[in-house]
């Protein structure tokens, strides 16, 4: 009996948890105070911004919504998108229409007017020399900032977790 007791008690408590955080929109919050506080920089950068309003992770949610999580390979996806075309634009350069390559993103990274933060900055570049070393072959460099996402993401989980710790101890008493 007190197994059933504590049994629908913990499930109170979960749905407590998940009101709470889905009425405070907690993941997609969180999802966008590390992305800004990854990306934005002192110096006026708004390179997290423009990750957030980009339309590959816009369009992961409806319309006025923020994204509570957004897919590595969308995340690659949009950054270099960003960085590219941002270079572009800075230079003043008519091959807007064309896509990136290694070459052209390492280009754009070490251009003055980047918005990327130094330590992104130096695990791009180091990214990209790997892959010059095999051919050019942009899908290693995507593999790399994937992984590094994917990392921060089970980092940013952990934050998450101790939020709704405190939930769970409030909603438990």
């Amino acid at each position: 009996v007190r197994a059933i007791i504590y049994f629908i008690l913990s499930v109170i408590c979960t749905s407590i948890v998940e009101i709470v955080a889905q009425a405070k929109n907690l993941r997609a919050a969180s999802l966008n105070k590390w992305i800004k506080d990854s990306f934005n920089t002192a110096q006026g950068g708004t390179l997290g911004d423009q990750i957030i309003n980009h339309g590959l992770v816009d369009g992961l949610t409806m319309k006025g919504r923020i994204a509570s999580f957004i897919p590595a390979n969308v995340f690659s996806a949009a950054l270099f998108d960003i960085i590219y075309q941002n270079y572009i634009k800075s230079q003043q350069k008519s091959d807007a229409g064309l896509t990136f390559n290694c070459e052209r993103l390492r280009e754009a990274i070490l251009s003055e007017e980047t918005i990327i933060p130094a330590d992104l900055r130096r695990y791009m570049l180091q990214a990209i020399d790997e892959c010059q070393d095999v051919q050019k072959n942009i899908d290693l460099l995507k593999t790399r900032i994937e992984h590094w996402y994917e990392d921060a993401m089970d980092r940013l989980t952990g934050t998450y977790r101790k939020k709704t710790r405190v939930i769970t101890i409030i909603a438990a008493i």
